[in-house]
């Protein structure tokens, strides 16, 4: 075993004894001295005196390789540490960018960003099997050279097999693209393989080492754990959604004409709340409340649910009650507490007249302001057995008429811009398209379907 700067070359007796550097280990610094020392002892050995020299430069040797070994052995021990602190800054830099990571696309990004940013003196790229075999994807650099390869598509089989991190040499034809060796390194979550990523050297980029192994494993398994995280959010809200569909199902049953109508007061209320600028969260909320708004109605008298003509007084005062009945039923879920403002107060008036607590203005919480909004829209675009719907533009002029005595002026504006934004010198069919929107939307993550309508206006 040979650690660079151990030599055995004749030390020049002119020259003073080295010193120490006090920038280099002590363990260096002790080759050095070392070496000059035997040097001396040799120049001065011939002659009289040669065996009893001799005996000390033999050890003068045995110090010599056992202070080899401890510099070699420091050495590695330096290299395994630099490549611990390598891990640890890669992951610190994926933790701290987390926050703006919403979906599984955006955790492959951050993953693609920070390997670029790792291995950046190597050609970086991501393989992802398909049906007509493996898809290759620059991070930095001409993949050219790879796609099409037969040795790169058996040495990732034979990753994607192994699920186990791998550096191996390149065949004679690929090295003469001036490949020289490959490391790859799987993503997999829960048996199932996401990607392959690749770091690719030639001729001039350094050697890759156990540590870059280790640092591609620790990053691999990181983003798998993160990708099957939000999986798991995405199977957790497909149970709330699917809930949910069930409570305003049942809700839709006890009166037909109001069929589908949480669905479009939740599509339009989280419409309105994404132009009204709210984060992801309190989106998430806005759609919950918007969607079990109605579902107190449940407890309502049908006869009074479904009677055509005009309800006495008695009558008004029951189907009145179906605000709190909804926000009793909700609030029995902890999870869904930030959606119980709408739910509770969504009949409230600008102008103080309404129910059930008599709120005012300001008062009345955003949340209940705009699902109130897209309740009454939904209403007076939905027949009722009294009366037939009203288009898109009536709906909104009343709304208009209403903004500071039922309704939030502000909210008002803001919601008859978006209507006429997506209505206005269009055919009938773009107004019908938003019903279908409002199915889907229910879906989907809050900020998925603010991107798509983003795009589409």
């Amino acid at each position: 075993m040979e650690c660079e700067g151990h030599g055995t070359a004749e030390h020049d007796l002119s020259e003073p004894m080295p010193q120490w550097n006090a920038d280099q280990p002590p363990t260096t610094g002790l080759l050095v001295q070392i070496k000059s020392l035997r040097d001396r002892i040799r120049a001065l050995s011939s002659g009289e005196g040669a065996e009893e020299t001799e005996g000390v430069l033999q050890a003068l040797d045995r110090v010599d390789q056992a202070a080899h070994l401890v510099v070699c052995e420091h050495a590695g021990m330096a290299d395994e540490l630099l490549g611990l602190y390598d891990q640890l800054g890669a992951v610190f830099d994926i933790t701290r960018q987390l926050p703006t990571v919403m979906d599984e696309p955006q955790v492959k990004a951050l993953f693609a960003r920070t390997m670029t940013a790792t291995y950046n003196r190597h050609l970086v790229a991501f393989a992802q099997p398909g049906a007509g075999g493996w898809q290759l994807e620059s991070l930095g650099g001409d993949v050219a050279r790879l796609q099409g390869s037969r040795w790169v598509a058996e040495f990732l089989d034979r990753v994607a097999a192994q699920e186990i991190v791998v550096v191996e040499p390149s065949d004679g034809p690929t090295r003469k693209d001036g490949i020289v060796e490959v490391l790859a390194a799987p993503v997999v979550c829960h048996g199932e393989l996401i990607m392959v990523a690749l770091v690719v050297r030639d001729a001039r980029g350094d050697e890759l080492r156990a540590a870059d192994m280790n640092l591609a494993d620790v990053l691999c398994a990181y983003c798998a754990d993160l990708i099957a995280n939000f999986r798991l959010h995405h199977q957790l809200r497909q149970v709330s959604v699917d809930l949910v569909r069930s409570l305003v199902a049942t809700v839709d049953q006890k009166d037909p004409y109001t069929s589908g109508h949480s669905i479009r007061v939740g599509f339009y209320a989280t419409q309105l709340g994404r132009d009204l600028g709210l984060n992801r969260e309190e989106l998430q909320m806005l759609e919950w409340s918007a969607l079990l708004h109605d579902v107190g109605k449940i407890g309502i008298r049908d006869e009074v649910l479904k009677k055509p003509g005009k309800l006495t007084e008695e009558e008004f005062a029951h189907i009145k009650e179906h605000p709190v009945r909804s926000y009793e039923v909700v609030r029995r879920v902890p999870q869904l507490a930030g959606a119980l403002d709408g739910i509770r107060h969504h009949h409230e008036r600008f102008d103080g007249s309404g129910y059930p607590d008599g709120l005012a203005g300001r008062n009345i919480p955003l949340q209940a302001r705009i699902v109130q909004v897209a309740d009454i829209f939904d209403a007076l675009t939905s027949s009722r057995s009294y009366r037939t719907a009203f288009d898109w533009r009536k709906a909104i002029n009343i709304i208009e008429d209403e903004a500071g005595t039922t309704v939030d002026p502000e909210l008002a504006a803001v919601f008859a811009r978006f209507i006429r934004g997506r209505c206005e010198g269009k055919s009938d069919e773009a107004w019908q398209a938003l019903f279908g929107e409002a199915e889907a939307m229910l879906l989907k993550e809050p900020e998925d379907a603010a991107k798509k309508d983003a795009t589409e206006v």
